[in-house]
């Protein structure tokens, strides 16, 4: 025992202090420690410590929360790894290695349990203070995802706000011209038709061709300046309950033709108590057309394959679109949603921008998974209108509270 700490003069001493003095320094000691669970208790951050085998020595309310566990469970001397359910949380304290100097660790990662959420853990090593070997850890859980995505929403509209001013500039300035340079081909278009040129001669037809592909190109500069406007002018939003299922049912069959020109097979796998979402419909219709459309043009072979998914959980509706094509990059991935980007040889690069914009403005998340020639996953989470009550759970899930009440 450190002879220099209040612990340590007090054991030594301990031979000449009366009784009174050691009830006292035992009271002293109850207190500073009941205040201490006290105030640990009101964090909303998850406290858990460990011995170095990793069983459970102290756990307060905010790691229960955090770890999706019932208050009713009995943790203490149960191994950590045992009682955390999800797989990233547990994949990261199960590799967590103690840095040589046993300084503080911390990490970012994602987690799916008790519901999708970024936690920053931290890992402090604790000593003793006699011999400095390591006695203890601390896991210092903490949930940043609103941090987070505050964070990300602000660079984002930092961005969009750049790009407002811009292309505003820019499509005000191409779109006048456009309007006039139309108008003149279609004249000059009619007096060729109306005989004012010599027909069939060589200088007839490449002017007409000439003008055609000059009306063409008007045309497509204008849907080009259309989406401009579109990628940047703030949404107005006619929010309704919508169901998401009757949606993308409707979209599959209008794109059926198509589907069945290139033999692609589509599959589809809808949850039907599925509950509505508040959402603007056409934006959204817009917005899975924008995905599935995607997802054909990706395919490249004529044996294509898509898969569509719906199911929710808590407070959210999930939209999974997968297909077999040519998958992307990290480099791509991490770029997709920027505007003007595209893999394509064709297209403006605005359709994922504005996709992901829609889904910004109704609150909810997209996510993509994507190996290169292995084919992508396009996952949107939007809120439902309301939570549903089940008032049977499936068998899976009685079965599990079954089991779980069982050990309790």
């Amino acid at each position: 025992m450190n002879k220099s700490t209040f612990a340590g003069k007090f054991i030594a001493k301990l031979e000449k202090i009366d009784r009174e003095q050691i009830e006292s320094y035992l009271k002293r000691l109850w207190q500073e420690r009941s205040f201490l669970e006290q105030v640990f208790q009101t964090l909303a951050e998850g406290i858990i410590v460990t011995d170095m085998e990793s069983r459970i020595v102290f756990i307060n309310r905010g790691a229960y929360k955090l770890l999706g566990i019932s208050q009713r469970q009995r943790l203490l001397g149960e191994p950590l790894i045992e009682v955390i359910r999800d797989s990233n949380l547990l994949q990261g304290v199960q590799e967590f290695s103690l840095p040589s100097d046993g300084q503080v660790e911390s990490y970012e990662l994602k987690v799916q349990y008790p519901r999708p959420a970024t936690y920053l853990v931290k890992i402090v090593p604790l000593r003793e203070e006699e011999t400095s070997e390591l006695s203890s850890l601390v896991f210092i859980i903490s949930d940043i995802s609103e941090a987070k995505r505050k964070e990300e929403e602000r660079s984002r509209q930092e961005r969009l706000d750049s790009l407002a001013t811009l292309t505003a500039g820019i499509a005000h300035e191409i779109k006048n011209p456009l309007n006039a340079l139309n108008i003149h081909a279609q004249l000059l278009k009619r007096s060729i038709e109306d005989n004012s040129l010599i027909p069939d001669t060589p200088e007839y037809q490449r002017a007409k061709q000439s003008l055609e592909i000059i009306i063409e190109e008007i045309r497509r500069l204008a849907r080009i300046v259309n989406q401009f406007i579109t990628a940047v002018r703030p949404f107005k939003l006619h929010l309704k309950s919508c169901d998401v299922n009757r949606i993308l049912e409707e979209l599959v069959k209008t794109f059926g033709p198509e589907l069945k020109e290139r033999r692609i097979k589509i599959t589809m796998s809808l949850e039907r108590d599925i509950p509505p979402i508040y959402a603007d419909e056409h934006l959204i219709r817009q917005t899975f057309l924008n995905i599935l459309k995607n997802a054909i043009e990706t395919i490249e072979d004529q044996n294509g394959e898509i898969g569509i998914r719906t199911f929710y959980s808590g407070k959210w509706v999930y939209v999974s679109v997968r297909d077999n094509g040519k998958g992307m990059t990290e480099e791509e991935m991490r770029r997709m949603f920027e505007p003007y980007f595209t893999t394509k040889d064709y297209g403006s690069g605005l359709g994922l921008f504005i996709v992901y914009r829609v889904i910004q403005e109704h609150r909810g998340e997209i996510k993509v998974q994507s190996e290169k020639g292995k084919g992508t996953v396009f996952t949107v989470q939007l809120p439902i209108l309301k939570r549903p009550v089940r008032l049977l759970p499936h068998k899976k899930r009685k079965a599990k509270n079954e089991k779980k009440n069982s050990h309790s």
